[in-house]
């Protein structure tokens, strides 16, 4: 969903419309919150039943629910997340992209398991990834910001 509106992003970046621009941005967020939290709430209400396709151990049972029912919360900031990231790209900023893309996985969540394991123990690592998740979300939405107001500024000049 949000990698696909990239070339559609990209399109209206060229020709400089940016009000197709922030529609789409506006669909694509309201979307995308949407299918998170309703994936969020099915997973959540059939936790067992999914986690047993995978598990038949009923002590890795528990451990995969809970961590089902932890995870799925990021599922509408991932989204936002990967938005941020496709409007970067469509726009052409390689550097922000990267960074971006770091944020994620390299710079938040490797940190965050060393420290977490430390001194929360292994079994609330899980908690790194959620909090890595919103950290990155974040970032991405206040660069994405940040660059979306540049553009308003250079295509009111042009």
């Amino acid at each position: 969903m949000t990698i696909g509106v990239q070339p559609l992003l990209g399109y209206n970046y060229g020709t400089q419309n940016l009000s197709r621009i922030r529609a789409a941005l506006r669909k694509l967020t309201f979307l995308t919150i949407v299918v998170g939290c309703s994936l969020a709430l099915v997973c959540c209400l059939y936790v067992k039943t999914i986690v047993s396709l995978f598990l038949k151990e009923p002590e890795a049972l528990a451990i995969g629910q809970k961590m089902v029912e932890i995870l799925v919360l990021t599922g509408p900031f991932l989204g936002i997340y990967y938005i941020a990231s496709s409007f970067l790209q469509a726009i052409g900023h390689a550097k922000s992209v990267s960074l971006v893309s770091l944020l994620r996985q390299g710079i938040f969540l490797v940190p965050l398991l060393v420290i977490m394991d430390r001194f929360m123990g292994q079994m609330e690592n899980i908690w790194a990834v959620i909090l890595s998740d919103i950290a990155a979300a974040s970032i991405a939405v206040v660069i994405a910001v940040w660059h979306y107001n540049i553009i308003k500024k250079n295509f009111a000049h042009n």
